[in-house]
């Protein structure tokens, strides 16, 4: 298969940076360009800063935009070449197919939902939505949350 434009639709947990690193290998290996998605369900008035400081020391408070930027550096380091980021707002199931058809993707990649067992029921939904809406195959990435509602 060949793809041009990979969109890796990612939530801000630690297990997402594998379904960053599998979409980075791809785009590394097909020349396709990656972006790196993330949609805030509860913001209410609009993207933070793309460069926002920790709210508090160590991973768990970085900000959306620190935390994306750090992931496009990593997938640049496995060769993905130049990596957008984007921070939407709205719905995921929504959002997502959105950018997807706006952006000419064609394929887009998120991660298997994990967790318990009722997690795991509430987000195959999610997941379903997204594979009937997303406009261009859809590479599920076992073992790693998909997008969802921000920690």
């Amino acid at each position: 298969m060949e793809w041009h434009r990979i969109c890796c639709a990612v939530e801000l947990s630690e297990a997402a940076a594998g379904v960053v690193r599998q979409a980075a290998l791809l785009a590394a290996r097909t020349g396709a360009r990656l972006t790196i998605v993330h949609v805030d369900e509860r913001a209410p008035h609009g993207p933070e800063p793309l460069f926002a400081p920790p709210a508090k020391p160590g991973r768990a408070g970085l900000g959306a935009g620190f935390r994306l930027v750090a992931w496009a550096c990593e997938a640049e380091s496995l060769g993905a070449g130049p990596v957008r980021t984007c921070r939407l707002v709205g719905r995921a199931v929504d959002e997502i197919p959105r950018f997807v058809a706006a952006e000419g993707c064609d394929l887009l990649v998120v991660g298997a939902p994990a967790g318990g067992a009722l997690r795991r029921w509430l987000r195959a939904a999610r997941t379903a939505s997204l594979l009937r809406h997303a406009g261009c195959e859809v590479l599920v990435v076992p073992g790693a949350p998909i997008p969802a509602r921000a920690a």
